[in-house]
């Protein structure tokens, strides 16, 4: 009983507290024709906040294109950065809550 109150109270808030800055980021870009993908870690987020319509190619082919037919960005864990920190096709536009945004630059 003591458990069911602690996961219908606080784990809602948990949520919030982890996911709420990609999922602001996600929803500020709703109906918007770009691609928003993740790397690094597996999320449904963008697909639920964003309202992302129909298939867009795996963020790792997108990321390796010189240049793409839409905006693209990426949100990644903050632990990724050294991976992709000199991506040649990559600019960092904001660092938020240990998450990283990136824009494909063409």
């Amino acid at each position: 009983m003591v458990m069911m109150c602690f996961m219908a109270v606080v784990l809602p808030k948990i949520a919030g507290y982890t996911q709420a800055t990609p999922i602001d980021f996600y929803v500020s870009h709703v109906g918007q024709k770009v691609y928003i993908e993740t790397v690094g870690f597996k999320s449904f987020a963008h697909l639920l906040y964003f309202q992302k319509q129909g298939p867009s190619p795996d963020g790792e082919a997108l990321m390796k294109q010189s240049s793409t037919d839409r905006p693209t960005y990426f949100v990644m864990k903050s632990d990724a950065e050294d991976r992709f920190k000199y991506h040649p096709h990559l600019q960092l536009i904001k660092e938020e809550n240990g998450f990283l945004f990136y824009k494909h630059v063409n």
